[in-house]
């Protein structure tokens, strides 16, 4: 059947001699309404054409104007209801276009009352729910709110009821630092009244009644809820999740904690990971979870918006078209579904003791300025605006300078640079990377990433077209050949343990050469652009400590445009606003790559 046959828009038509004015309504089939019926019928509406008729049916006195307002408003409420049903029975169609017709008209009707509201979101499918929540138009109270909390979650604190959850949690025998993680959030859990001392993933008999509350009441939660979101990565800790009710104890702490950002935001990773897990998305819709994402993902926060947003766009992952967007990788722009098609895409790879959150973020001003509005990500909020169809990925994943920070020790070999690299790269590929034209723009130890990252998607099939749409590379102080930051960890090693990241970082070791060797040869091979930026002033790493963290020999790669700055390797990838240097460069050079 054509599709100009399945999708009939609201018509009204005049019908014989003694018949009312019908409004047709969809239906998969011709529809021939008979004349001698002024009712409301299964498929389409007849409304009254005489005021005689609308006075008897409302039974009013005939006062001209009353009648011919009430006639109206009877127009416009049948007509609203009309369209109403109309576009909720498209968007329950299976046929994608069908259904894109069907919850674009829906966000596209006016004057709905909280009857219309309550009457859509009681009848709207999850995958049409998911569609409008990703829609920048769309009206939050189109979506089911939550259902009351059970009795046992109502009355109990969230760190108790957490710690009840990560107690049940089968242990990860192959993931040791998801073990560690629990362990290290279960010792420093709020106190939790137990009958009976059990063991809890080797703790043998901890009374949780007795342990000092050794960390503030926001870092125990968030220990807590980063155990949590371990657990989420994988799906035998998943469904246990979901059997315990992690859904609604999630909304109990984002509903009850507003002005807590990392709950918000640790949560909405949790969600992220369980939207891909196709059984657990009809609960996720039941739960009242898609209307709070959408309402999260309005947030001013870069913190919160951008995971919200990634959980929605995992809960359509299958669809066609759709992405999977794996932990650390992370969506600037669009930040809503766009039917525009993007022309090419652009990567974002912080470096050491960075982060997709805090790396992109504008420049301080040198004075504090009262009006002064920064932008946490400037590529999202900028590059945006001047490449409106561009697609933008930040690559997000933990590095630190120090073993004292919250590492796991079972996971040295994942935190080397050759097989992060590699998982990120596979992460990148399911995130619909290589299907367009690539630039990448690195900081400091991520470019030493991205060449990592091209020279493998070189060697390997299944990354092949990574390498074949990349365009170029933008390095901002990356540390070609080593850093001055690993021999300072050295003479301090008492106060400031290596982490592996650093030890990775000495300054000429031939890992580094080599690596610097193979992609100078890959950007002959390919002739791809590059443009790299090098520090000039010393980074304050304390109030006694300010240090070179990389030399102009080391930023400098040897191949491609290279740009000292006059600031620090903190800032270096951070414009003070649009008409600043580097991001005028930036922009210049991104714009000259894709006009070839």
């Amino acid at each position: 059947m054509p599709l100009s046959t399945l999708v009939r828009t609201l018509i009204t038509a005049a019908a014989g001699s003694g018949s009312g004015w019908y409004i047709w309504k969809y239906r998969e089939a011709s529809i021939s309404p008979s004349d001698d019926n002024d009712a409301v019928k299964e498929d389409y509406i007849v409304l009254p054409k005489t005021v005689e008729y609308v006075a008897d049916e409302l039974n009013r006195p005939k006062d001209l104007s009353s009648l011919f307002l009430d006639y109206l408003k009877s127009i416009q409420r049948r007509c609203r209801v009309a369209k109403r049903n109309f576009y909720l029975k498209l968007a329950a169609s299976n046929h994608p276009v069908i259904r894109k017709k069907g919850v674009e008209g829906l966000v596209s009707l006016e004057h709905l009352t909280e009857d219309d509201f309550s009457y859509i979101w009681r009848n709207l499918k999850p995958e049409a729910a998911v569609y409008i929540a990703r829609m920048k138009e769309a009206d939050c109270r189109l979506f089911a709110p939550p259902p009351p909390l059970p009795l046992h979650f109502a009355e109990n604190n969230s760190e108790d009821l957490l710690i009840e959850v990560l107690r049940e949690l089968p242990v990860h025998q192959k993931d040791d630092c998801v073990r560690y993680f629990t362990e290290l959030a279960l010792k420093h859990g709020a106190s939790l009244a137990v009958d009976e001392q059990r063991d809890v993933h080797g703790l043998d008999g901890l009374d949780f009644n007795r342990l000092p509350q050794l960390l503030p009441k926001e870092k125990r939660e968030f220990l807590l809820l980063n155990a949590v979101h371990g657990h989420s990565k994988r799906e035998d800790g998943a469904q246990t999740l979901m059997e315990r009710g992690i859904l609604q104890l999630l909304q109990k702490m984002v509903t009850q904690l507003p002005n807590q950002d990392h709950v918000k935001h640790i949560s909405c990773k949790v969600l992220a990971n369980l939207a891909l897990i196709p059984t657990c998305r009809e609960e996720i819709h039941r739960s009242g979870w898609i209307g709070l994402l959408a309402r999260l993902q309005r947030s001013d926060s870069l913190l919160v918006n951008l995971p919200a947003m990634k959980a929605l766009i995992n809960l359509e992952y299958g669809q066609p078209g759709c992405v999977r967007l794996h932990d650390g990788i992370y969506i600037f722009h669009p930040p809503f579904r766009e039917s525009r098609t993007f022309a090419a895409d652009l990567v974002f790879v912080h470096g050491l003791n960075g982060g997709a959150f805090k790396t992109w973020r504008q420049k301080d001003p040198d004075t504090p300025c009262c009006d002064f509005e920064q932008t946490m990500c400037w590529p999202r909020d900028w590059l945006a605006e001047d490449l409106p169809l561009v697609r933008m990925i930040g690559v997000d994943y933990e590095s630190y300078l120090s073993q004292w920070a919250p590492i796991c020790p079972y996971d040295s070999d994942k935190r080397s640079q050759a097989p992060r690299a590699e998982a990120i790269l596979s992460s990148l590929v399911e995130a619909g990377l290589g299907s367009r034209p690539i630039v990448w723009i690195s900081h400091s130890m991520g470019g030493l990433l991205v060449k990592r990252m091209l020279l493998l998607a070189r060697d390997h099939p299944q990354f092949r077209s990574v390498f074949d749409r990349t365009l170029g590379i933008i390095f901002f102080s990356t540390p070609h050949r080593g850093s001055y930051v690993a021999s300072l960890s050295s003479q301090m090693r008492y106060l400031l343990i290596p982490s592996i990241e650093v030890l990775e970082l000495i300054n000429n070791s031939s890992e580094l050469l080599k690596l610097n060797q193979d992609f100078a040869a890959l950007i002959g091979q390919r002739q791809l652009a590059s443009l790299s930026f090098g520090e000039l002033r010393k980074t304050h790493l304390s109030r006694r400590i300010h240090f070179e963290m990389v030399p102009l020999d080391s930023s400098d790669p040897g191949f491609g445009q290279f740009i000292p700055l006059d600031t620090n390797h903190r800032d270096v990838c951070k414009p003070r606003d649009k008409s600043n240097f580097i991001y005028v460069k930036t922009l210049s050079f991104i714009k000259s790559l894709f006009s070839q």
